[in-house]
């Protein structure tokens, strides 16, 4: 888009952990994940579990450049737990 201002009203350079804070403000309590049958969070309650994964890695001393591998039983707890745990905490090896 060639010719655009960007600034605050039109433009919102987003990371993984900002999308979803802008996601949980914007459109809160609407359905973010469906999993299975009985299972769905809204964009606060992604945003929530999130923050928690990455303050629990944090407690754990995980620091930014270290590798945490992981094996999950379901593409939730895959996003989830990829989301929480960003580049500046660490790297993730799935």
């Amino acid at each position: 888009m060639e010719g655009i201002y960007h600034c605050p009203a039109n433009y919102v350079p987003l990371s993984p952990i900002s999308f979803l804070e802008r996601a949980a403000a914007v459109y809160g309590d609407k359905v973010s994940i469906v999993y299975g049958r009985g299972v769905r969070f809204s964009w606060k309650d992604t945003l929530g579990r999130c923050v928690k994964v990455a303050s629990a890695l944090v407690q754990l001393k995980i620091c930014p450049g270290d590798i945490v591998s992981l094996a999950l039983p379901t593409l939730l707890f895959i996003f989830l737990i990829h989301r929480g745990l960003q580049p500046e905490i660490a790297n993730s090896h799935f």
